[in-house]
Order: C-alpha cells, then sequence, then structure tokens
C-alpha cells in the first residue's frame, strides 16, 4: 500500500503543507490564526490575533469587513491595514478598532459620519479618527459611536440629535469627536444607539446618545443618573431593549424589555424591569453577551437574547431564539426566560452577540458561531440557522 508524510510550520501565521507520496511532493500554504478577541456586527464579526491583526467576515454591503470591497464572506478575510489593534468592536454596519498607540480606526458605512474621520463617506478600510484622541474603549451603534479616553472623558461622533424647547427632534451630524460627558472608564452600545457606560466605583449609567434643551436652566446631557446606586458592575452589556451586567462575584443582573425572556428571571418579573433583576439560576459568570433581532413573524417586534461564559468556561444562553441564536439545539422558534447550556460542551473564554447569532472564543482560540447565518455571519457559505456552535477557524 501507498505511503504518505505531510508535515507544516507551525500555527499562528502562513502554514506551509508539504505531502509527499509515491515520490511525489507537493506543497499548500494557508493562513491559521488564533484569535484573542471578538466582536459581532449585525450580521457579521471580526476578530483580532494575537499580534493585534483583524479578520472580519459575514455581510459586507458597506465595507464593514474592511478588507477593501464591498463583497461579502464566507469565510475570515484580513483587514486591509498594516495597523495594529488592541481591541476590537462592531456596530450595525461599521466596525472600530483601538491601535497599540491608542488612536481609533473605522470602517465601514459613514453616511452620519459615525467613522469619525470628518466626512460622510464610506470607508472600505480602516480610516483614522480625527482629534488625536487616545481612546481605552470604543463603542460603535448605528449612526454613532462613542469611546472613553485614559483620563475617563467620554467622545462620540456621528448622529448626535438633540430636542428643542418644545420636543421636537433636531438631528446633528457631528464627524468627528466631541465631548459629550467625563467621568466614564468604559462605554458600550447597542445596535439603536443606545449606550452603557461605567464609572471608576462600577455604577453602570445607560443612555441614548441625545441632548435636552429646556427653556430654562442648563441643558441636560445624555448621561444622567445611575441604573443603581447599590450595584456595583465589573461588566456591562447592551441590547437594542435591554442590558445586562456582571457585579464583582460574578452573578448577572438584567434590565430592560422581558418579553421574549432576556432578563433571565425565570418568569418572576414583570414584562418590564426598570432596575437590575437578578438572573436565576445562581451561576456565576466570567464574561456576557446580549443581542436583539426583529421577528418577522410578529411585525418585527425586537426580541432580546442573552448569554454568558461561567467560571468554569461553559456557556449558557437564554431570551429569544428566534434564529436558533441561544444554541441549545434544536430550533424552536420560541424563547426561553433562564439560562441554558449551550450545546457541544465548548469551554470558551469569551462571546460576543450579533443582531441574530453569537460567536465565541474556544480555549486554545478557536473561533465557534451559531444562530442565524444567511449572510455567512457563522464564518461559513451563507445557510439556514445553526442550532450550536460551528468551528469558524483557529486552533
Amino acid at each position: 500500500p501507498s505511503t504518505a508524510v505531510v508535515t507544516s510550520a507551525p500555527v499562528d501565521g502562513p502554514v506551509v503543507i508539504t505531502a509527499t507520496a509515491e515520490g511525489q511532493t507537493a506543497t499548500s500554504s494557508i493562513d491559521i490564526v488564533t484569535f484573542v478577541r471578538m466582536s459581532s456586527g449585525s450580521n457579521f464579526s471580526c476578530g483580532l490575533t494575537a499580534d493585534g491583526s483583524a479578520y472580519c467576515w459575514g455581510e459586507n454591503t458597506s465595507g464593514q469587513l474592511g478588507d477593501g470591497t464591498t463583497i461579502s464572506r464566507g469565510t475570515p478575510a484580513r483587514v486591509a491595514t498594516e495597523t495594529r489593534f488592541s481591541a476590537i468592536a462592531s456596530g450595525t454596519s461599521h466596525s472600530c478598532g483601538i491601535a497599540l498607540n491608542g488612536f481609533a480606526h473605522c470602517w465601514g458605512l459613514n453616511t452620519a459620519g459615525q467613522i469619525g474621520n470628518a466626512t460622510t463617506s464610506n470607508s472600505l478600510i480602516p480610516a483614522r479618527v480625527s482629534g488625536g484622541h487616545a481612546f481605552v474603549s470604543i463603542a460603535p451603534a448605528s449612526q454613532s459611536t462613542c469611546a472613553t479616553t485614559d483620563t475617563a472623558e467620554v467622545y462620540c461622533w456621528g448622529r448626535i440629535p438633540s430636542t428643542d424647547p418644545y420636543g421636537s427632534l433636531l438631528p446633528r451630524i457631528m464627524p468627528e469627536p466631541v465631548q459629550i460627558g467625563s467621568g466614564m472608564v468604559a462605554v458600550v452600545a447597542s445596535a439603536n444607539s443606545e449606550y452603557c457606560s461605567v464609572d471608576s466605583a462600577g455604577l453602570a449609567y445607560c443612555w441614548t446618545l441625545q441632548y435636552y434643551y429646556p427653556f430654562s436652566g442648563p441643558v441636560v446631557p445624555p448621561i444622567r443618573e445611575p441604573v443603581s446606586t447599590n450595584l456595583h458592575f465589573t461588566t456591562v452589556r447592551v441590547a437594542a431593549n435591554h442590558a445586562c451586567g456582571l457585579v464583582q462575584s460574578g452573578h448577572a443582573y438584567c434590565w430592560g424589555s422581558q418579553i421574549f425572556g432576556q432578563l433571565g428571571d425565570g418568569g418572576g418579573a414583570a414584562t418590564n424591569q426598570s432596575t437590575p433583576y437578578p438572573v436565576v439560576g445562581g451561576l456565576v459568570f466570567e464574561s456576557l453577551a446580549v443581542g436583539s433581532v426583529a421577528h418577522s413573524d410578529i411585525g418585527g417586534q425586537m426580541g432580546g437574547f442573552t448569554c454568558g461564559v461561567t467560571v468554569g468556561g461553559k456557556a449558557y444562553c437564554w431570551g429569544s431564539n428566534y434564529y436558533a441564536q441561544l444554541g441549545s439545539g434544536p430550533y424552536n422558534n420560541g424563547s426561553v426566560n433562564s439560562p441554558q447550556p449551550v450545546a457541544g460542551g465548548i469551554n470558551f473564554t469569551g462571546l460576543r452577540a450579533g443582531a441574530d447569532h453569537v460567536c465565541g472564543l474556544a480555549v486554545g482560540g478557536a473561533a465557534y458561531c451559531w444562530g442565524d447565518n444567511s449572510r455567512g455571519e457563522l464564518g461559513s457559505t451563507p445557510s439556514g440557522p445553526s442550532y450550536g456552535p460551528i468551528y469558524v477557524f483557529g486552533k
């Protein structure tokens, strides 16, 4: 019988595979990378490798993959830049990364100036955000982006509306960063431009990027009162209609809409909760991810879902399962109001949720995704939803 020998170079870079069989030798070169961070947008995802290189996949109609094209990708594509990033985040149709020097770069849809490069033209490759600010966190939303500096200042750019004294909305486009607040050490965003931020004491604030101009008195800024004065959060995540956070003990609290079970209250809460409500089950989490999806079968009503990774690396999800984004097995087009284990038994280090899908990093750096895949957002050829994690790439 014939014998063959296959050898390859180490992973984490270009790999040359050499195969020898019956005296014939052939080589093939592929890229194998390991992700250390990930982000998910509405219908696309991105990841960072250990050396700070960025890759994205999924829908690319506005250049949100940053590869210099508008071609959607079913497999990860390298973002077209030599810049190395320490963090990456994705919004509805644009992404942003924080470079190793702290400067922010964004790419994708820019019709409202959400890229922050003083224009309103889409950018198919990363463009540096104007102003020369060094950021420590960044949060792209739909038509805006906000970020925090190492001095706890909050800057935003894109569509920043305000109201006049009569309550009329006055939309403004600010294509460069403007300071809208201070005292916040981190900020996160939802797809509909709602934000949450955390101060140095761990108090969480959730707000819409909108100023209010009263008949008299000072202008009311977007960031106002904390959601709770008793709970101090280490992590906060926000979606279109709910938010969740972790306190120092690792227990999760959620607030906002409960119509699809996304608060994880086990059925004990009212439909909506304006203050944080504990997630049932007593699980101790290391990280959280929240997402939302429009239910076309009930008039586009927005559904929410939440996922978390426990201290043991196990993933759980709860809320809307319209596109199987809970990853817990057979799709049932329903919802659950308590944490359910994600299928597959994979140990994760973190998760990120998009509009209708979830991606996670496994221990060792491999990426897995589940949920809707109509635009290739799971890192594979567009198809129907995946009921559990499928391998994207990495070791």
